[in-house]
């Protein structure tokens, strides 16, 4: 009886979790949103199809209120919108491109910092900021 009841409490809370992602999410051209999963996609066209009319680069097709599939909830809908210019510059393909770690150790941070900070599990230390932008500039940051 117990796995009935977990099953319909993670279809409950898919429902309420869309439902609230619907009333603040609304995708546009051009800006950046964080996947559940943790990616952080670019939408960078709008398409004529009906249900999915929004492009993720390097990520698929998304309906206008971030669902990666119509049909239901997934870890790949998209959750909110991303304004950190750092996130913003750790999008496909850089992400497939760049060592974390290394950028880690030139930065003097400490192992696994960056990567949480990108994977939305925690926030990055103001004191990190400094030093991880001057070595992302080398590498083509402009923000």
């Amino acid at each position: 009886n117990l796995p009935y009841i977990c099953t319909i409490a993670r279809r409950c809370w898919r429902a309420l979790n869309h439902n609230e992602m619907q009333k603040k999410l609304q995708l546009e051209v051009g800006k950046y949103y964080r996947n559940g999963a943790g990616e952080v996609i670019h939408i960078t066209a709008k398409i004529d199809r009906p249900r999915h009319p929004f492009v993720g680069h390097g990520h698929g097709i998304y309906t206008e209120d971030g669902r990666r599939w119509a049909h239901g909830g997934s870890k790949f809908d998209l959750a909110y919108e991303v304004t950190d210019p750092i996130l913003q510059f750790f999008t496909y393909p850089r992400t497939e491109l760049l060592s974390i770690s290394a950028i880690e150790a030139a930065a003097g941070m400490p192992s696994r910092t960056l990567y949480k900070f990108l994977k939305g599990t925690r926030g990055l230390p103001k004191k990190h900021r400094a030093p991880l932008i001057e070595i992302l500039k080398k590498v083509g940051y402009d923000g």
